[in-house]
């Protein structure tokens, strides 16, 4: 029976808990072997995962190998972190890495923008409550701004 830390490999043979742990201990050591080897054996499924999750507007951008080979370097620039404090199975270690790498290429790439403070509208406006097109049509008005400017 194979357990939660377990992990088939691609030539049918299981990879048992110890030998899991083996590897992500002597990986965090250094041995730049054993690192290939841990991060050999998930790439299959962090592949997988990419593809379903990467937005298909990046993907026109950016080759999956791409983001695995990032999601490779950042989890061998954490590895200590994770020795230190194992919460989890390596496996969902390493895919919540591949999200947070995910996340970082979606904002990166689709532009999306930091809160911008000038977009706020104070609350004590007379028409904040009143989200209608006519009542933000009669604020912008009043206070000789348009749309435009106040981007």
């Amino acid at each position: 029976m194979e357990s939660a830390f377990s992990e088939s490999r691609a030539d049918g043979t299981i990879e048992s808990d110890s030998e899991i742990l083996r590897l992500v201990e002597s990986a965090a050591a250094g041995e730049q072997a054993s690192l290939e080897n841990l991060l050999n054996l998930y790439t299959d499924r962090l592949t997988r995962m990419i593809c379903l999750r990467i937005d298909r507007r990046i993907s026109a951008r950016i080759d999956v190998e791409d983001v695995v080979q990032e999601v490779h370097m950042h989890a061998s620039q954490h590895l200590v972190d994770y020795v230190q404090r194992p919460a989890v199975p390596f496996y969902l270690w390493l895919r919540g890495v591949a999200a947070n790498v995910l996340l970082e290429l979606h904002r990166r790439h689709l532009g999306t923008r930091k809160r911008d403070a000038r977009m706020e509208v104070s609350l004590q406006s007379p028409y904040a409550l009143e989200a209608s097109s006519q009542a933000i049509a009669k604020y912008l008005a009043e206070s000789g701004t348009s749309a435009a400017t106040r981007r």
